[in-house]
Protein backbone atom coordinates (compact mmCIF):
# COMPACT_ATOMS: atom_id res chain seq x y z
CA UNK A 1 0.00 0.00 0.00
CA UNK A 2 1.40 3.44 -0.90
CA UNK A 3 -0.28 5.41 1.84
CA UNK A 4 2.67 6.72 3.88
CA UNK A 5 2.36 10.50 3.47
CA UNK A 6 6.07 11.37 3.40
CA UNK A 7 7.03 8.49 1.09
CA UNK A 8 6.35 8.58 -2.65
CA UNK A 9 8.51 5.68 -3.85
CA UNK A 10 5.73 3.08 -3.79
CA UNK A 11 3.33 5.34 -5.69
CA UNK A 12 6.04 6.02 -8.29
CA UNK A 13 6.67 2.29 -8.75
CA UNK A 14 2.97 1.42 -9.01
CA UNK A 15 2.33 4.22 -11.50
CA UNK A 16 5.45 4.02 -13.65
CA UNK A 17 6.44 0.35 -13.41
CA UNK A 18 3.39 -1.60 -12.23
CA UNK A 19 4.39 -4.70 -14.21
CA UNK A 20 7.71 -4.87 -12.36
CA UNK A 21 5.89 -4.89 -9.02
CA UNK A 22 3.28 -7.38 -10.23
CA UNK A 23 5.96 -9.67 -11.69
CA UNK A 24 7.66 -9.87 -8.29
CA UNK A 25 4.34 -10.43 -6.51
CA UNK A 26 3.42 -13.14 -9.02
CA UNK A 27 6.77 -14.88 -8.46
CA UNK A 28 6.09 -14.95 -4.72
CA UNK A 29 2.48 -16.06 -5.27
CA UNK A 30 3.64 -18.89 -7.56
CA UNK A 31 6.29 -20.06 -5.11
CA UNK A 32 3.71 -20.18 -2.31
CA UNK A 33 0.87 -21.64 -4.37
CA UNK A 34 -1.28 -18.61 -3.61
CA UNK A 35 -4.75 -18.34 -5.10
CA UNK A 36 -5.26 -14.62 -4.50
CA UNK A 37 -3.13 -11.54 -5.11
CA UNK A 38 -4.35 -8.29 -3.56
CA UNK A 39 -2.78 -4.90 -4.22
CA UNK A 40 -3.68 -2.12 -1.80
CA UNK A 41 -3.68 1.44 -3.15
CA UNK A 42 -4.75 4.81 -1.79
CA UNK A 43 -4.79 7.08 -4.84
CA UNK A 44 -6.99 7.06 -7.93
CA UNK A 45 -4.10 7.34 -10.41
CA UNK A 46 -2.32 4.43 -8.73
CA UNK A 47 -5.48 2.34 -8.79
CA UNK A 48 -5.93 3.01 -12.52
CA UNK A 49 -2.31 2.08 -13.24
CA UNK A 50 -2.48 -1.20 -11.32
CA UNK A 51 -5.87 -2.15 -12.80
CA UNK A 52 -4.54 -1.52 -16.31
CA UNK A 53 -1.43 -3.63 -15.63
CA UNK A 54 -3.54 -6.47 -14.23
CA UNK A 55 -5.77 -6.35 -17.31
CA UNK A 56 -2.73 -6.42 -19.60
CA UNK A 57 -1.55 -9.55 -17.78
CA UNK A 58 -4.99 -11.16 -17.99
CA UNK A 59 -5.50 -11.03 -14.23
CA UNK A 60 -8.17 -8.35 -13.88
CA UNK A 61 -10.50 -9.49 -11.06
CA UNK A 62 -11.51 -12.69 -12.84
CA UNK A 63 -12.91 -15.69 -11.08
CA UNK A 64 -12.23 -19.19 -12.36
CA UNK A 65 -8.46 -18.73 -12.72
CA UNK A 66 -5.76 -20.47 -10.71
CA UNK A 67 -4.77 -17.04 -9.37
CA UNK A 68 -7.26 -14.25 -8.86
CA UNK A 69 -5.90 -10.71 -8.58
CA UNK A 70 -7.70 -7.63 -7.34
CA UNK A 71 -7.08 -4.06 -6.32
CA UNK A 72 -8.36 -2.65 -3.03
CA UNK A 73 -8.73 1.11 -2.60
CA UNK A 74 -7.99 2.28 0.95
CA UNK A 75 -8.05 5.74 2.56
CA UNK A 76 -4.87 7.75 2.09
CA UNK A 77 -3.37 7.66 5.56
CA UNK A 78 -0.33 6.14 7.20
CA UNK A 79 -2.22 3.46 9.13
CA UNK A 80 -3.81 2.04 5.92
CA UNK A 81 -0.52 0.33 5.11
CA UNK A 82 -0.16 -1.36 8.49
CA UNK A 83 -0.44 -5.13 7.97
CA UNK A 84 -3.61 -5.85 9.93
CA UNK A 85 -5.31 -2.67 8.67
CA UNK A 86 -4.50 -3.62 5.09
CA UNK A 87 -5.94 -7.10 5.61
CA UNK A 88 -9.12 -5.71 7.18
CA UNK A 89 -9.53 -3.30 4.27
CA UNK A 90 -8.97 -6.10 1.73
CA UNK A 91 -11.78 -8.05 3.40
CA UNK A 92 -14.16 -5.08 3.15
CA UNK A 93 -13.77 -3.88 6.72
CA UNK A 94 -12.49 -0.62 8.10
CA UNK A 95 -8.75 -0.40 7.35
CA UNK A 96 -7.65 0.08 10.94
CA UNK A 97 -5.58 -2.23 13.13
CA UNK A 98 -7.89 -4.43 15.22
CA UNK A 99 -5.93 -3.90 18.44
CA UNK A 100 -4.71 -7.47 18.76
CA UNK A 101 -1.58 -8.70 17.09
CA UNK A 102 -2.07 -11.72 14.84
CA UNK A 103 0.69 -12.60 12.41
CA UNK A 104 -0.59 -12.62 8.83
CA UNK A 105 1.70 -15.57 8.13
CA UNK A 106 -0.45 -17.58 10.54
CA UNK A 107 -3.90 -16.10 9.96
CA UNK A 108 -4.29 -13.50 7.23
CA UNK A 109 -6.69 -12.80 4.38
CA UNK A 110 -9.72 -15.05 4.66
CA UNK A 111 -8.18 -16.70 7.73
CA UNK A 112 -5.40 -18.39 5.74
CA UNK A 113 -1.64 -17.71 5.96
CA UNK A 114 -0.82 -14.57 3.99
CA UNK A 115 2.41 -13.05 2.71
CA UNK A 116 2.50 -9.28 3.07
CA UNK A 117 5.32 -7.32 1.54
CA UNK A 118 5.90 -3.83 0.28
CA UNK A 119 5.93 -2.55 -3.26
CA UNK A 120 9.67 -2.05 -3.53
CA UNK A 121 10.43 -5.55 -2.25
CA UNK A 122 8.30 -7.12 -4.99
CA UNK A 123 9.98 -4.89 -7.61
CA UNK A 124 13.41 -5.96 -6.33
CA UNK A 125 12.38 -9.63 -6.47
CA UNK A 126 11.39 -9.22 -10.12
CA UNK A 127 14.69 -7.48 -10.92
CA UNK A 128 16.73 -10.18 -9.18
CA UNK A 129 14.85 -12.88 -11.10
CA UNK A 130 15.36 -11.10 -14.43
CA UNK A 131 19.05 -10.32 -13.89
CA UNK A 132 20.09 -13.44 -12.00
CA UNK A 133 22.02 -13.40 -8.72
CA UNK A 134 25.49 -12.61 -10.13
CA UNK A 135 24.37 -9.67 -12.25
CA UNK A 136 22.02 -8.37 -9.54
CA UNK A 137 24.93 -8.36 -7.05
CA UNK A 138 27.06 -6.09 -9.26
CA UNK A 139 25.21 -3.07 -7.81
CA UNK A 140 25.10 -2.13 -4.15
CA UNK A 141 27.14 -3.67 -1.38
CA UNK A 142 28.04 -7.33 -0.81
CA UNK A 143 25.82 -7.38 2.30
CA UNK A 144 22.93 -5.61 0.53
CA UNK A 145 23.08 -5.94 -3.23
CA UNK A 146 20.85 -3.99 -5.60
CA UNK A 147 19.37 -0.54 -5.48
CA UNK A 148 16.86 1.22 -3.31
CA UNK A 149 14.39 4.01 -3.84
CA UNK A 150 14.57 7.13 -1.69
CA UNK A 151 11.97 9.87 -1.43
CA UNK A 152 13.84 13.16 -1.14
CA UNK A 153 11.60 16.09 -0.25
CA UNK A 154 11.41 19.11 1.99
CA UNK A 155 14.20 21.71 1.89
CA UNK A 156 15.70 20.47 -1.37
CA UNK A 157 15.97 22.17 -4.75
CA UNK A 158 14.67 19.18 -6.71
CA UNK A 159 12.29 16.97 -4.69
CA UNK A 160 12.00 13.52 -6.24
CA UNK A 161 12.24 9.79 -5.88
CA UNK A 162 15.84 8.69 -6.44
CA UNK A 163 17.08 5.21 -7.26
CA UNK A 164 20.51 4.68 -5.72
CA UNK A 165 22.81 1.70 -5.18
CA UNK A 166 22.60 0.28 -1.67
CA UNK A 167 25.37 1.76 0.42
CA UNK A 168 25.52 5.11 -1.38
CA UNK A 169 26.48 8.02 0.87
CA UNK A 170 23.53 10.18 1.97
CA UNK A 171 25.37 13.49 1.24
CA UNK A 172 25.73 12.38 -2.40
CA UNK A 173 21.99 11.71 -2.68
CA UNK A 174 21.08 15.02 -1.03
CA UNK A 175 23.46 16.99 -3.22
CA UNK A 176 22.06 15.35 -6.38
CA UNK A 177 18.64 16.71 -5.36
CA UNK A 178 19.89 20.23 -4.77
CA UNK A 179 20.08 19.99 -0.99
CA UNK A 180 22.85 20.90 1.40
CA UNK A 181 24.94 17.69 1.66
CA UNK A 182 25.30 18.32 5.42
CA UNK A 183 21.91 19.69 6.52
CA UNK A 184 21.05 20.29 10.18
CA UNK A 185 18.67 17.34 10.14
CA UNK A 186 17.36 14.51 7.94
CA UNK A 187 14.47 12.15 8.57
CA UNK A 188 15.47 8.64 7.52
CA UNK A 189 13.34 5.53 7.70
CA UNK A 190 9.61 5.10 7.50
Amino acid sequence: CEGEPACRKDAVLLRRAPHLVLDGALLAAGALGARTLVVGVTREATEESVRAALAEQGLADRRGRALRARVVRLPERLVSGEASALLRGAEGGTPLPPGRRVHASEEGLGGVPTLLSNTETFAQLALAARLGPARYATTGTPAEPGTLLLTVAGAVGRPRVVEAPSGVALPYVLESCGADPAPPGVLVGG
